[in-house]
């Protein structure tokens, strides 16, 4: 399967742009630039203006931040079919977030100006992409409805960039991110005690 072949799998199964009709799929597709990093490659930096939008296809980029005392935590990694930057394309905001290659990568980018064009050229895809915004935000109010009923004791852990909640230690479970390494990298970093 080729690059080209892979982002149009990886499209398909992005909720931004799962219920996009083929043909305007493929006006998306053949508006993004394929990408090669290094491992160690900066993509993008924390603070910088964002402009666009990037979808892994090979290797690994980690999600960088900076802490309070300037050091600087893991708090995700990015892996082939997932994205970064989408908020990127609809508005102007400051990275929040440092991107890296952690291994050799390969990734797709569309920028905002081309995405707006598209946009203003092909209104479908604008509806498309709406309907999923509002299912996007729908679902994260339902969360934080359910995160602003719980209590002091029963306090949530659940990281910025990852979908999956943390467990806790304590009670003998793992932190998310650690399935190779056991949280013993000190990579990972216990963010609620």
């Amino acid at each position: 399967m080729d690059h080209f072949e892979r982002l149009d799998e990886i499209l398909k199964g992005m909720e931004l742009f799962s219920s996009l009709d083929p043909d305007s799929l493929d006006q998306v597709k053949e508006r993004m630039k394929l990408v090669s990093l290094e491992p160690g490659d900066i993509l993008c930096s924390e603070g910088e203006s964002g402009d666009r939008m990037y979808v892994v296809v090979t290797g690994e980029i980690r999600v960088l931040k900076k802490g309070k005392s300037d050091n600087t935590v893991v708090i995700a990694s990015l892996h082939p079919g997932e994205a970064a930057g989408i908020m990127s394309l609809f508005e102007e905001e400051t990275r929040s977030a440092t991107l890296q290659a952690y291994s050799k990568v390969e990734l797709w980018e569309i920028d905002k100006a081309t995405f707006q064009q598209l946009l203003n050229t092909e209104p479908s895809i604008s509806q498309s992409l709406l309907a999923a915004l509002s299912r996007y935000l729908r679902r994260e109010t339902k969360i934080v409805a359910e995160l602003s009923s719980h209590d002091e004791d029963n306090r949530l852990k659940i990281a910025v960039f990852d979908s999956k909640p943390y467990t806790d230690t304590e009670r003998g479970g793992r932190w998310a991110g650690t399935e190779k390494c056991g949280g013993e990298c000190g990579l990972h970093t216990k963010l609620l005690k």
